[in-house]
């Protein structure tokens, strides 16, 4: 049998609220100011439509290039411009820098020492019996005096009378009856009460 040691009982402190102190100046009064309002009415809304061209549809204005004075090349001439071999310069990947921070040290916390020293866990074990135990006693099953049985084999006795010479076979009459009603019912229950909940503190 194991036993629990027992919990120390730890009161809990009761519950202060703080309040704010009082303000030394009092607090100005919530005043609410309006603005001045002009000196002058507002002006009427004065809507004034914008003025139409004289003419309906505009005039088609249409220029022709001027020809050149000199005839065109006959002869055309493509000059591609002069590719240098430049080598390409080599890649460089530069990684962003990272900050470097120092991990804390760990730090264990142990917890409080208890206010009671703690007992020594006692194990109880069950009392042996008395009388030792029986010593086991095996008993092989008695084999039957014949090794193999006889083999008795009897065949059916004939009839006294010789058997029909017509087969009949009648069915049976069936007869029209009725289902029952199905009827379901719930086995019953015994009521058992729930004994009450006792809460037990340890010592």
């Amino acid at each position: 049998m194991q036993m629990l040691p027992p919990l120390a009982v730890v009161l809990r402190p009761a519950l202060l609220f703080n309040t704010a102190p009082a303000p030394l100046v009092p607090l100005p009064a919530h005043k609410e100011t309006v603005p001045p309002r002009p000196s002058v009415a507002d002006p009427l809304p004065n809507i004034n439509a914008p003025l139409f061209p004289p003419a309906l549809d505009p005039l088609l204005n249409a220029r022709c290039p001027d020809e050149p004075s000199e005839p065109l090349l006959e002869e055309c001439n493509i000059t591609t411009p002069l590719l240098v071999a430049v080598p390409s310069p080599t890649s460089t990947f530069t990684e962003p820098p990272v900050d470097i921070l120092l991990r804390p040290a760990v730090k264990p916390i142990n917890p409080p020492d208890p206010l009671v020293p703690l007992p020594a866990i006692t194990v109880n074990a069950p009392p042996l019996p008395e009388d030792a135990a029986p010593d086991p006693i095996s008993s092989a099953p008695l084999l039957p005096a014949f090794e193999e049985p006889a083999l008795n084999t009897r065949l059916p006795l004939l009839p006294a009378e010789p058997a029909f010479v017509l087969l009949k076979v009648k069915a049976p009459l069936l007869l029209a009856v009725p289902s029952p009603e199905l009827i379901m019912r719930k086995p019953p229950l015994s009521t058992v009460l729930r004994p009450a909940q006792t809460d037990a503190i340890l010592p």
